[in-house]
């Protein structure tokens, strides 16, 4: 179910104007867009219509007030943890990327010619 399909009177009613229900949808589908799991099935279907869904079905509402801060701080603790996750996995991708290398004493790791040693200081010192 597209956009084009819902009345914006009935999203309009459901969230108690349409400014809230506009804001609903855009905050949601920020959240999707971020990593956040569907409330309905997502597969293949844009950001905007899971949003879109979800309002429909009475998934998500819009917090305000106290309630809003509240969800907010919780939220920003929930995604500096995701974003260290995300970076300790980076992290041991690497690690491990860089041990399975052979190593080798030349630049860009191709070998000595000779079995030359690699030069250490400016050249000519």
């Amino acid at each position: 179910m597209g956009f084009e399909n819902m009345v914006v009177d009935e999203l309009a009613e459901k969230a108690s104007g349409r400014l809230k229900a506009v804001t609903l949808i855009q905050k949601r589908v920020r959240e999707l867009e971020r990593g956040w799991p569907a409330l309905v099935p997502a597969e293949g279907r844009a950001f905007i219509a899971v949003a879109l869904e979800e309002f429909r079905q009475g998934r998500i509402s819009l917090a305000i007030g106290d309630e809003a801060e509240k969800l907010r701080a919780s939220r920003v603790v929930e995604e500096r943890e995701r974003a260290r996750q995300i970076e300790s996995a980076r992290r041991a991708e690497t690690e491990a990327a860089m041990a399975s290398r052979p190593s080798a004493g030349g630049l860009f790791g191709a070998p000595l010619p000779g079995g030359a040693s690699p030069q250490t200081g400016p050249a000519g010192k």
